[in-house]
């Protein structure tokens, strides 16, 4: 085997993101459909590690994606998010996907992040890097009626004009800091800006006289503002078990249920803890910022 050296790259290295999205479509069928929407660049990542044999052909690549997320307590959390993973068949079997994690993790602590996570169908892979799994407490509901009566009013992102953007924003801003909710940005550069969610084809957003509902992937995935008087539709939610929204969910005949949304794709969260062995308590990470 030739030897491998890993390199790190910013997003402004637009000839490695080509060879990257060409890569990881020879990987995952699902990149394939990425590569005819976005074509050769990642409209969400702000670093990569790559693995090259022969410093000419790409045998790995991995991403990384920065973000904050409340404490629960006032504060916020550091998080790396690892997105993107995947290794040219040609050279699975190596140590390269394990050796790129590794970097990347490095490469975190060293800038001050408190955590690393990530989603995947495939957690024993990462495991043996000492990442764990986290169920998060999230509660998965659905509603046994139809339920889609009052989506008439649901709206595309697209659709959605810039005093109603700066309504969702507002309401956004003014929940409760719950442990896990994302620091949505401002400036449309990171993934999880208000930009880039706005750009999410899977959002669409029900605005209400006092708040909005956001549905992502057909799943109600977030709540703000005053709902009390509104009958809540859809079919199927997925909320943090210390949403205030969640006893309005239940007192309008939502069940919750023991698994997980579709919407999910049968993969888990996991993180690998920089500055402790313990994730603070009652961390939710929240369907509608699933990187």
């Amino acid at each position: 085997m030739k030897q491998i050296d890993y390199v790190y790259s910013n997003c402004n290295d637009l000839e490695v993101q080509a060879q990257a999205v060409d890569m990881l479509g020879r990987c995952f069928e699902e990149w394939q459909i990425f590569k005819a929407q976005y074509g050769r660049t990642f409209p969400f990542l702000e670093h990569s590690f790559t693995a090259w044999a022969g410093n000419k052909v790409l045998a790995g690549h991995v991403g990384i994606m920065p973000l904050e997320i409340s404490d629960g307590s006032g504060g916020f959390l550091q998080v790396a998010g690892l997105a993107s993973v995947g290794v040219a068949p040609e050279f699975r079997g190596c140590g390269i996907a394990h050796e790129l994690c590794m970097k990347a993790a490095q490469w975190a602590q060293e800038n001050n992040f408190d955590l690393m996570m990530l989603y995947t169908d495939v957690p024993k892979v990462y495991q043996k890097s000492s990442w764990q799994i986290y169920a998060a407490p999230g509660v998965f509901l659905t509603k046994p009626s139809a339920g889609d009566a009052d989506l008439g009013m649901v709206k595309s992102s697209d659709e959605l004009s810039a005093a109603e953007k700066a309504f969702i924003i507002a309401q956004y801003e003014a929940l409760p800091p719950l442990a896990g909710r994302v620091r949505r940005s401002r400036d449309g550069k990171y993934f999880h800006s208000w930009a880039w969610l706005f750009k999410n084809p899977l959002n669409r957003w029900l605005l209400l006289p006092a708040g909005y509902i956001l549905f992502t992937d057909n799943c109600l995935s977030e709540i703000a503002g005053d709902t009390g008087s509104v009958i809540l539709p859809g079919r199927q939610a997925f909320l943090s078990s210390s949403d205030p929204a969640l006893p309005i969910l239940q007192e309008q005949a939502w069940q919750i249920q023991t698994t997980l949304p579709e919407c999910w794709h049968g993969e888990c969260a996991m993180f690998k803890s920089l500055r402790s062995n313990l994730l603070p308590p009652n961390i939710f990470f929240p369907l509608a910022d699933k990187f």
